[in-house]
C-alpha cells in the first residue's frame, strides 16, 4: 500500500528536524563566532557588509519594480510633456492607495509570524499562513481591480483631480498591472528551505482555505496596517496637492514619489529583512542573535543613507535634468534636498525600528498612535500648510518630515513600554 501525501510529509519532516538536531551543537558554536556583537572599525565595516549582502535579494526584488517605474518616467521626460508626468505620477499614486497598500501590508503583516514559525521549525504553519497570504493578496488584486481601477477616472474627479490627468491616468496604471501583480509577499529564506517550503505548499494548500484566519487577521489588521499607515497618509498628501490645480507642482510631487522608490527600496528591502531575521531568531528564542542584528541593523541604515543620499545630493543637477521638464525643475528641486537630506535617514530608521516593534508583539498599542497622527492629525495639519499658509507643495513635505519623526518616536517609545 502506497503511503498518502500526509505520512509523505510527516517522515520527510522527521528526518528533516532529525538532521537539525544532529547539527546543533556546531550551529550553536558557529553561530555564537559569527553573531558577537562587533568591536572596532574594521569588524564593523565587515558586519555591515554581510549584513547588507544578506539584504540583497529582497532589495533586488523591490527594485525591478522600482526600475520598470523608472523607465516609463525617463519615457515622459522624454515626450517633454508636464501632463503626461503628472498623470502618470498621478495614477502611480492611485495604484499605491488601492492595490499596492494593501499586499505589501500583508506581506508585512505576514513577515514577522512567519519567520518565527520558521524559525522554531512549525513548518505547518509556516505553509499555512504562507498560502493564506498568496489567497488573500490574489483576492485583493482581483477587487481592486474591478472596483477601484476599471473607475479610476471617477475616483479621481471626485477627489479633485483634474478630468485629462484622470483619464490619463487610468491608461498609465493598466500598463503598470504585471508589476503590481508579481508583488511579492515577504522573504524569509533560510537554510534548507526551499526543499522544505515546496513540500508544504503542495501538500497544505488546499487545508489552507479551510484553515481558522483569526491568527492571519490579526497580524495583517495589526502589523500589516501599522507599516502601511504612514503610506497611505503620504499617498494622500498627493491628493492635497493635486487640488493645487497646478500641473508642474503636481509633476514635481509626483516625479519625486514615482522616482525615490528606487532609493526607497534599499531601505525597505533591508527594513523587510531585519525584520524576518528577528522573527527567526526570536523564533529560536536567540537572545544574543536578535542583540547582533539590532546593533549591526542601526549602523546598516547609516551606512545605506551615505552610500545612497552623498551621489544622490552631488549628481542632483544631473538627475533633475533627467527626470523633469524646465518648468518642474523650480518646484522638483527643493523637495529632492529635502528627501535625500532630511527624509530618507528618517524613513530608513522607521523601517527598522517598526521591524524590531513586529518582533515584541507591540503592534496594537503603536496602531491607535498610527491611526490618530497619520488620518485624524496629520492629513489637516497638510491642508492647513498648503492652503492656509501659502506654502503650497512644499508645505505638504514639510509635514510629510514631521510624520516620519512622530513614528520614530512611537516605534521607540512602545519598545520601552
Amino acid at each position: 500500500m502506497q503511503p498518502n501525501k500526509e505520512e509523505l510529509k510527516e517522515n520527510f519532516l522527521k528526518n528533516f528536524n532529525q538532521n537539525e538536531e544532529q547539527e546543533t551543537t556546531s550551529d550553536l558554536i558557529y553561530e555564537d563566532q559569527q553573531f558577537q556583537i562587533p568591536i572596532g572599525l574594521k569588524d564593523n565595516l565587515l558586519k555591515i557588509w554581510d549584513l547588507f549582502i544578506q539584504c540583497i535579494p529582497q532589495i533586488t526584488t523591490l527594485l525591478t519594480i522600482g526600475y520598470f517605474i523608472l523607465t516609463n518616467m525617463i519615457v515622459l521626460r522624454i515626450l517633454g510633456k508636464d501632463e503626461l508626468i503628472a498623470s502618470y505620477g498621478i495614477g502611480q499614486t492611485w495604484a499605491n492607495l488601492v492595490m499596492v497598500s494593501p499586499i505589501v501590508s500583508i506581506g508585512v503583516g505576514l513577515l514577522s509570524p512567519a519567520s518565527q514559525a520558521y524559525g522554531s521549525q512549525n513548518f505547518k504553519k509556516f505553509g499555512i499562513l504562507l498560502n493564506q497570504g498568496y489567497l488573500f493578496a490574489f483576492t485583493i488584486v482581483l477587487f481592486s481591480f474591478l472596483v477601484f481601477v476599471i473607475n479610476t477616472p471617477w475616483f479621481l474627479f471626485k477627489l479633485g483631480v483634474q478630468e485629462s490627468i484622470a483619464k490619463q491616468a487610468q491608461i498609465y496604471l493598466l500598463s503598470s498591472m504585471p508589476a503590481y501583480i508579481f508583488q511579492v509577499l515577504y522573504d524569509v529564506k533560510r537554510k534548507n528551505e526551499p526543499e522544505v517550503v515546496k513540500l508544504i505548499k503542495v501538500f497544505n494548500f488546499k487545508q489552507c482555505i479551510q484553515e481558522d484566519y483569526k491568527e492571519f487577521v490579526k497580524f495583517v489588521s495589526s502589523v500589516g496596517l501599522i507599516g502601511i499607515i504612514p503610506w497611505l497618509n503620504q499617498e494622500c498628501s498627493t491628493v492635497v496637492v493635486a487640488n493645487l490645480q497646478s500641473i508642474p507642482e503636481i509633476a514635481a510631487h509626483t516625479t519625486l514619489l514615482a522616482v525615490t522608490p528606487l532609493t526607497q527600496f534599499f531601505m525597505i528591502g533591508c527594513g523587510q529583512s531585519l525584520s524576518g531575521f528577528f522573527g527567526n531568531s526570536a523564533g529560536q528564542g536567540n537572545i544574543p542573535k536578535i542583540r547582533y542584528f539590532n546593533n549591526v541593523g542601526m549602523k546598516l541604515i547609516i551606512f545605506i543613507y551615505l552610500i545612497i543620499s552623498i551621489p544622490m545630493l552631488v549628481f542632483q543637477d544631473f538627475f533633475t535634468n533627467l527626470f523633469c521638464t524646465e518648468s518642474i525643475k523650480e518646484h522638483f528641486q527643493p523637495l529632492y534636498i529635502i528627501f535625500y537630506l532630511l527624509y530618507y535617514p528618517l524613513f530608513g530608521y522607521e523601517k527598522f525600528f517598526t521591524s524590531i516593534l513586529n518582533t515584541l508583539d507591540r503592534q496594537y498599542q503603536a496602531l491607535t498612535w498610527y491611526f490618530i497622527v497619520n488620518v485624524l492629525i496629520l492629513i489637516p495639519i497638510e491642508i492647513i500648510f498648503c492652503f492656509v499658509l501659502g506654502w503650497r507643495v512644499q508645505g505638504v513635505w514639510f509635514v510629510i518630515l514631521l510624520n516620519s519623526a512622530s513614528e520614530i518616536y512611537r516605534t521607540t517609545f512602545n519598545q520601552k513600554e
